[in-house]
């Protein structure tokens, strides 16, 4: 690398270091808003085991990675409308899927851990692209923040390596030895939600540094409100709202705007959180 491109390199670090300390500071920012409360919007079962999932709130579309099989199963407003991948070497299936995220712009993206690649489709399924993972020992987990930075997170090194999705460039690595194989890791208000196997939540600021341990399940909105499952129970800043009435051990939770994901591995339930917009 010659001088200029160093210097270009180093001049693309400052800038980008400068728009997430932007993006940090609006978010802090964000006036305070009660949530109301919380409606079942739905509930879907499944006759195969969930893996991982992710929901597109604008189309209300759900993702289900299946467990062995390696098969991504769609579903819109609850009804099946599509499943691709399964086991292969061809560009279109996996040899291990172990997570999957859907973009800003409705691709679907889905890790493998053996080929080390993130392939990505279309919302129909069809094959795209694909990043490829080859520098890194152990691939498992990803998320993806609104402004193209992919968190990727390698259990051999027990850290989170941010990655400029633009320029393909690592950024940062974070939590190193702080992380070990979580179950799901998201990306929200700037906050990096790891779930953790005893089913627990560690949070780390989006810049690196950790932040808090919670002894539950735990996601923080946009407005700063803790929402937790205390025993089955949907807590929102310690007080309780509503039982989550599920047939088997919760696995997982996150937040997609305004909308609440609570998973088993074999149904999930959508909640919709009603804000008080009047304040």
């Amino acid at each position: 690398m010659n001088r200029d491109e160093k210097m270009a390199q180093k001049l693309h670090y400052c800038w980008l270091i400068f728009f997430l300390m932007l993006v940090g500071c609006s978010q802090n920012q964000q006036r305070a808003v009660e949530i109301l409360n919380l409606e079942l919007s739905g509930r879907l079962e499944v006759d195969f085991p969930i893996k991982d999932l992710d929901y597109n709130t604008s189309t209300k579309t759900l993702y289900l990675a299946e467990s062995y099989k390696d098969y991504i199963w769609v579903y819109s407003d609850f009804d099946f409308l599509n499943k691709f991948g399964g086991k292969g070497n061809h560009k279109n299936s996996f040899q291990l899927l172990t997570d999957i995220e859907v973009s800003e712009n409705g691709n679907i993206l889905a890790l493998d851990n053996l080929r080390k690649r993130i392939a990505i489709f279309d919302k129909n399924g069809i094959y795209k692209n694909e990043i490829l993972l080859n520098k890194y020992s152990n691939p498992t987990k990803f998320t993806l923040s609104n402004d193209d930075l992919l968190y990727l997170y390698d259990n051999d090194e027990q850290e989170v390596v941010i990655i400029n999705m633009l320029t393909a460039q690592e950024f940062i690595r974070l939590g190193k030895y702080e992380i070990e194989s979580p179950q799901a890791i998201k990306i929200n208000n700037n906050l990096l939600n790891v779930t953790t196997n005893k089913q627990q939540t560690d949070t780390f600021f989006g810049m690196g540094g950790f932040n808090q341990n919670y002894p539950f399940l735990t996601v923080i909105d946009n407005f700063q409100n803790t929402i937790s499952l205390v025993d089955n129970f949907i807590t929102i800043n310690k007080i309780v709202k509503t039982q989550a009435i599920v047939q088997s051990p919760i696995m997982g939770m996150m937040i997609k705007y305004n909308t609440l994901i609570i998973y088993t591995q074999k149904e999930v339930l959508l909640y919709n959180i009603k804000y008080n917009l009047n304040q």
